[in-house]
């Protein structure tokens, strides 16, 4: 019995390591080939897509560049955190941070990572990058005002130190104004060598091409990105057609575009605002004046004569800002009142300048409307020279129609020093003590306080929320929606 025993016993070890054997063998056997079917697909995987505005430059460093910093930001130069579809602030470079209590020190861990040429990323690249921003006052180096210093642990460990609270530094540290650059490396004519995902490989007449930077630390989806850009949206859906492009960014319309393709309308954060001129020169300097505007532009018919492309909105703070409030229902289409209060001036004619031409069809909606109440709108398109002499310097128009400027831009509303004159002592107090609040819900509180008493002042119309249009073929996820006219991460993209 004992001897059936052992030779069961020694017939089941064999079997189990032939067994064993096998699956060691087959498993080796099946990850070479998925490896090298992986290596394959991955150096195969490309998506081209179309958008509007080729960069003369790739220099988003040294100057304001929203072209290259559309496609080169988050994709090819990344900073220690990142912003997310919602605006929100995400881990980037940095795998996570902490806070001290009372806001005066923010401390980092690096990510296993690397530039793009092999170098790893330690924390002094970053304190150069600052630093040196600050240094030759590179666009966005008032950002890091209150930072007095900073210091490093560890090579992967970084912290920065705060002369006074700063409940906004997590975002610019977000932002174009805090990619990290390779100490002597940086390009501002050829190639960038950054620490994203991907690097710029090629740029031609019309297009630039994007490849996987090998050393980054995850690994995305596609090998290679092709931007290519056209002149039109009309061009654009062309492309989508014949299946020159897979996705595309930039539509006016998604009118004749197959239903292989998945529309996305998303938010910018820029605002369509029409100024009043706040100087006495103007008429619009009195409040009851402004309120007669405003209570007799529909904003609705704004959005109608932008195609469509706008989300309502009656103040200064985008959606997806902090401090953002639907303040629509304070500031409501009145034509009858608006009526009854312009009446009230003997003078009904007014001056209404633009530049942009996408506002175009928004000045003669404004045009049309105030019309019908009896009011003559002179419209006056200025050239960029014109636009700084007679508007910047010397505010000449009683209403300026342009788009404002964008995210995390509430201060401009506060200061008094604009082109158009207004002026709020008391939001400016609420706006300043709320920007060194320790407390992040003190802080956006004290932003909605902020836009609340802006709005009431009626310096302008705050008409609606620009949307940006893309189509994406199906099967395609992953794609970034809300200001991808300030942004396109792409190393999220699937499919």
């Amino acid at each position: 019995m004992k001897k059936r025993e052992a030779r069961t016993g020694d017939y089941s070890t064999k079997k189990w390591i032939t067994f064993s054997s096998l699956v060691v063998i087959l498993s080796l056997i099946c990850w070479g080939i998925w490896a090298g079917a992986e290596k394959i697909s991955d150096s195969g995987r490309q998506i081209t897509i179309g958008l509007q505005g080729m960069p003369t430059s790739l220099d988003m460093r040294t100057t304001w560049n929203p072209n290259a910093q559309r496609v080169l930001l988050q994709n090819v130069y990344q900073g220690l955190l990142i912003r997310n579809d919602q605006n929100e602030v995400a881990p980037g470079l940095a795998s996570g941070w902490n806070e001290s209590q009372g806001g005066l020190l923010y401390t980092f861990q690096l990510r296993k990572t690397y530039f793009s040429d092999g170098k790893r990323v330690v924390a002094q690249d970053v304190i150069w990058s600052i630093k040196t921003l600050v240094s030759e006052k590179y666009p966005g180096y008032l950002d890091f005002a209150g930072v007095s210093s900073f210091s490093s642990p560890g090579p992967y460990t970084l912290q920065i130190h705060l002369s006074r609270p700063n409940p906004e530094l997590l975002w610019y540290l977000a932002g174009p104004s805090s990619i990290i650059i390779e100490p002597n490396k940086y390009n501002y004519q050829g190639l960038p060598v950054g620490a994203g995902p991907y690097v710029v490989s090629s740029q031609g007449p019309q297009s630039i091409t994007l490849t996987r930077n090998p050393y980054y630390w995850s690994k995305p989806y596609y090998s290679t990105v092709v931007f290519k850009y056209f002149s039109s949206s009309a061009d654009e859906i062309s492309a989508l057609k014949d299946g020159q492009i897979q996705g595309a960014c930039d539509l006016t319309s998604s009118s004749g575009l197959p239903t292989s393709y998945k529309v996305y309308k998303g938010l910018s954060s820029k605002i369509v605002t029409l100024v009043f001129n706040d100087h006495p020169s103007s008429l619009m300097s009195d409040l009851k004046a402004r309120q007669a505007m405003r209570l007799l532009i529909d904003k609705n018919q704004a959005v109608s004569a932008a195609g469509g492309l706008g989300m309502v909105v009656a103040g200064p703070v985008p959606m997806l800002d902090p401090g953002y409030q639907d303040l629509t229902s304070q500031f409501p289409f009145n034509q009858k009142e608006g009526k009854e209060s312009i009446n009230y001036y003997y003078n009904k004619t007014f001056t209404l300048a633009y530049r942009n031409s996408l506002v175009e069809p928004v000045a003669e909606s404004i045009k049309s409307q105030l019309a019908a109440a009896g009011i003559t709108v002179n419209i006056y398109k200025l050239t960029a020279d014109q636009w700084n002499n007679d508007v910047a310097s010397s505010m000449k128009y009683d209403m300026v129609l342009y788009i404002s400027g964008g995210s995390h831009t509430l201060g401009t509303w506060t200061s008094g020093d604009t082109w158009w004159g207004y002026d709020s002592p008391q939001a400016d107090q609420i706006y300043q003590q709320a920007i060194i609040s320790p407390d992040y819900g003190t802080y956006t509180e004290g932003m909605e306080k902020t836009a609340q008493l802006i709005a009431q002042g009626q310096p302008a119309d705050w008409l609606y929320q620009m949307q940006v249009l893309g189509a994406w073929k199906d099967g395609i996820s992953g794609v970034p929606e809300n200001l991808t006219d300030y942004c396109l991460p792409v190393f999220g993209l699937k499919g």
